[in-house]
């Protein structure tokens, strides 16, 4: 059953008490997680929209590495004080919920035969398997990630595959520079 009023759907009925919600199109989908996550940083919505612009850009013009470098470091900068990030588990969400803003083909947890991978960002220059730590470092992000070899399905492919080991530092309250390396 979906039955849709404005901005969200009901798209499933659990049980009398609870129900899935979702978002009916990408453009309603934009315009709520943008709005959401400026209401959430205490940033105007122009300043957000414009920052989520810059990266959109960045990452078209520039590659995966310029943006994890610059933007994801920023990104991870203007969450608030009050915050905490306690874990490699709130990490990696903000990362997703970042990557997800600026419109790039990613998902988290993908699964292959000897473990999952954090995530997984599709590019024109290339598939991207990430790990996440928390207060370790990035060279330990993609010793497990080689390890496992969580690249593995995606190796006979045409694009090139490449690990990025991610590490958040709670004493900085950011990430380290990501280490990116071809699989």
């Amino acid at each position: 059953m979906t039955s849709q009023g404005g901005y969200l759907t009901l798209s499933e009925i659990i049980d009398e008490s609870m129900f899935r919600l979702g978002i009916p199109n990408n453009e309603i989908a934009n315009s709520l997680s943008e709005g959401y996550v400026a209401a959430l940083l205490g940033s105007g919505m122009t300043d957000w929209t414009e920052q989520l612009a810059e990266s959109r850009a960045g990452l078209r013009a520039k590659g995966v590495e310029t943006l994890l470098k610059k933007n994801l470091k920023s990104a991870f900068a203007a969450v608030p004080h009050e915050w905490k990030i306690e874990s490699e588990r709130e990490a990696k969400r903000y990362f997703l919920l970042f990557m997800k803003l600026i419109g790039s083909e990613i998902s988290g947890e993908r699964q292959s035969a000897r473990g999952r991978a954090d995530a997984i960002l599709k590019d024109k220059s290339g598939v991207y398997v990430f790990e996440f730590k928390y207060s370790k470092t990035p060279q330990e992000a993609l010793q497990q990630a080689r390890t496992k070899d969580y690249a593995g399905p995606w190796l006979d492919g045409a694009p090139p595959v490449f690990y990025v080991g991610v590490n958040y530092d709670p004493a900085k309250r950011g990430i380290d520079d990501p280490l990116v390396e071809p699989a």
